[in-house]
């Protein structure tokens, strides 16, 4: 089976599988990818540069590497 379109034996749903070596994660695989992701932002209040840098930082913590300095 293809890890980046398997299909999920419980509900059918297609979902995306991400091997992180400890620990795999399935993540749903929506029909309409921008609708999703539009509804998921509509209430945002923060910056794409605030986004950015959230996200920079969440991944940074997640490898257990420290932050990069920005000169």
């Amino acid at each position: 089976m293809d890890e980046a379109d398997a299909s999920d034996d419980r509900s059918g749903d297609r979902v995306e599988v991400i091997d992180r070596g400890d620990r795999q994660i399935e993540l749903p695989i929506p029909d309409d990818p921008l609708a999703a992701l539009r509804a998921e932002v509509a209430d945002c209040d923060r910056s794409v540069a605030k986004l950015v840098a959230d996200a920079e930082r969440e991944a940074l913590d997640e490898a257990g590497r420290p932050e990069r300095r920005r000169d």
